[in-house]
């Protein structure tokens, strides 16, 4: 009989490890990554420019609008993510755009939890309340060189500037996108050295196309940049 009660007490002992293994909910699919901010709060409020994210083990850095950030990061696999230790350059923009900055950073610093959700990155708070929203980086993000010439090359960065060689001089501007839209408009600088008549008209042919880039795709590792009619404009290969 005591044997038998023993038994029953183990089994008791069992059930009930099992059962509070089973209460432990680990996240799957890990954080870490290239992320850009869609949304901010619990209705997702779009955000004016581009703010982004990357998780690298301990550490985060990222574009915040206008500076640029970084901070360390502990992550649990049940879900548990806490922001510390935030620093950033000190440079100046649009006052909008500080405003926003800086409420991205307290709300970095709420963050107490996460969750991937169809394969956005969702930040919440001790209430379990979404704080911020992200998705993953875009794939045209990176240096890609022209097909047909590839010392002309482009660089889309995270937080939004490009730049790159043109034909003869070296440019610079910035980039939205949203979903596969892409405008590039009339912000390009560059340099103001003079080329041969023939590489100055390929530079000007290569700038009007970038001014009138309106979509993109990635179709066998090429970027593919299109107007707004969908007509190819220029074929990038990675660099």
């Amino acid at each position: 009989m005591k044997h038998t009660a023993l038994v029953f007490l183990a089994l008791i002992i069992i059930g009930a490890v099992i059962f509070a293994a089973g209460c432990i909910s680990p996240v799957s699919e890990t954080p870490e990554g290239n992320w850009v901010l869609v949304g901010s709060g619990p209705d997702n409020i779009p955000i004016a420019g581009i703010i982004t994210i990357e998780i690298i083990d301990s550490n985060i850095s990222g574009n915040s609008g206008v500076n640029n950030y970084f901070g360390s990061v502990t992550i649990s696999s049940d879900g548990k993510l806490i922001i510390s230790d935030l620093g950033s350059t000190e440079m100046a923009g649009p006052a909008n755009l500080m405003t926003q900055e800086q409420e991205y950073y307290n709300a970095l610093k709420n963050v107490t939890g996460y969750k991937i959700v169809d394969g956005s990155l969702v930040l919440f708070d001790n209430a379990g309340t979404t704080i911020l929203t992200f998705k993953e980086t875009p794939a045209i993000v990176g240096k890609w060189l022209l097909a047909s010439d590839n010392n002309v090359a482009v660089t889309f960065n995270a937080g939004g500037s490009l730049g790159g060689q043109a034909p003869v001089n070296v440019y610079g501007g910035s980039y939205t996108i949203s979903g596969n839209t892409l405008s590039v408009g009339d912000n390009i600088i560059s340099t103001m050295m003079a080329g041969t008549e023939e590489q100055m008209q390929a530079e000007f042919a290569f700038f009007s196309a970038l001014k009138e880039s309106a979509g993109y795709s990635i179709v066998d590792s090429n970027l593919i940049i299109t107007d707004k009619d969908g007509k190819q404009l220029l074929i990038f290969v990675p660099a």
